[in-house]
């Protein structure tokens, strides 16, 4: 499992995520009057369109050849080959010309960072406001009066009020509401899956939708604490909408909505159970978009005298590592038969009969070397192995 950085492919395949989610929510969920559920999937279905095709996981099943490659050992091998041939001995000129994949990803990332700022700066501009307003602490929320602001909205745990339209009962605890559901981080976060989206607008339309079901909440719980629908549909009526795009939440939003939402009976609970189709819906996604079945390959018939080199070169690794050599006690007068077989080394003599890998006066230790030297520091002398059939 590896998290991979945004491509073209990745990039496409979370809009195409994020649209089977939209249209999802659309078609079954926003109908229903589950409020807090609507709520956490609107806030979670963006980060899983998003992770999903990130997310590689890849799968290599057991294969039944006898002679298979692993695809990294295959790559390796390739390597070798096209050294050993001289393939890429001439330096290739550099291209100066961008890659269309590339610029579509730097155009990416302009626009999450500029969403991101945005962001930033509107979270400012609240605070800000909230900084110069008239502030009344209450304890578990602050009362601002800003002359700035054009009507009742709430941002955190601050209310706002413009200072000719003092807040009612009704429409305090309808801010209330917000400030107790924690509305405000929601917005955040959303704001920050359209960073991500930015390029789908149909995460514009989630953002919609969030917003409207946050002010969902807040008219049922009125609703609930009040003297009925009535009187607060009258209250609502009564509000001049407000269609100013700002972060916090407003009182005066999305008025017709609401008012349709009020008029509608509750669903019944066991519908609450196809919420549960995101589930299997996710998992299918992410076997579509994530997953990867790797099967191994057959090696190739260039490849099995380099693979069968390297074979014998392990074999000689582990068979050489349990040799002790060492000086002679005492020199002898080499005899012809010993001269045939014995001959000094000017320079090391790996198993694989490549003579002069170092030079002479290169330090050389069995460490040092990529192959297997059969030459300790105190010998002089070694009988030279044959050599094989087909050199490496």
């Amino acid at each position: 499992m590896a998290f991979q950085n945004p491509t073209f492919s990745s990039l496409l395949a979370a809009f195409l995520c994020l649209t089977v989610f939209y249209f999802l929510f659309r078609w079954r969920f926003g109908k229903e009057t589950f409020w807090q559920a609507n709520r956490v999937y609107l806030l979670f279905v963006p980060f899983l369109a998003w992770v999903i095709p990130h997310l590689q996981v890849q799968l290599t099943p057991a294969s039944p050849l006898s002679e298979a490659i692993d695809p990294a050992l295959l790559i390796q091998l390739l390597q070798l080959r096209q050294e050993a041939e001289g393939w890429f001995t001439a330096e290739q000129a550099p291209e100066r010309s961008i890659p269309l994949g590339d610029l579509l990803l730097w155009v990416y990332a302009g626009g999450v960072l500029w969403n991101i700022s945005l962001a930033i700066v509107k979270t400012s501009r609240i605070l800000y406001l909230a900084h110069l307003g008239e502030r009344q602490d209450f304890g578990s929320f602050t009362l601002v009066s800003n002359a700035r602001i054009a009507g009742p909205a709430s941002f955190f745990r601050f209310v706002f009020s413009p200072p000719q339209q003092p807040v009612s009962g009704m429409v305090l605890e309808h801010e209330l509401a917000h400030v107790r559901q924690g509305h405000s981080f929601d917005i955040l976060l959303m704001e920050l899956w359209v960073a991500l989206h930015w390029y789908n607008p149909l995460i514009y339309r989630m953002r919609h939708h969030l917003r409207a079901t946050h002010e969902f909440i807040a008219d049922a719980a009125v609703v609930s604490r009040s003297e009925g629908a009535y009187a607060y549909a009258r209250l609502l009526i009564s509000q001049p909408q407000n269609r100013v795009p700002m972060l916090y939440n407003t009182f005066a939003a999305q008025i017709s909505s609401r008012l349709r939402m009020l008029a509608r009976r509750p669903s019944a609970r066991w519908k609450l159970v196809a919420h549960a189709i995101t589930l299997p819906l996710a998992a299918g996604l992410g076997l579509f978009f994530s997953v990867q079945v790797i099967e191994a390959t057959p090696m190739p018939e260039a490849f099995k005298p380099i693979a069968s080199a390297l074979d014998r070169l392990e074999h000689a690794r582990i068979d050489a590592s349990t040799l002790q050599i060492s000086a002679p006690a005492e020199e002898k007068e080499a005899s012809p038969e010993s001269m045939e077989s014995e001959k000094p080394l000017a320079s090391p003599i790996c198993v694989c009969c490549q003579p002069l890998l170092f030079p002479k006066s290169a330090p050389w230790s069995w460490e040092r070397t990529p192959c297997l030297l059969l030459l300790p520091s105190e010998s002089k002398s070694l009988t030279i192995p044959p050599k094989p059939d087909r050199p490496v």
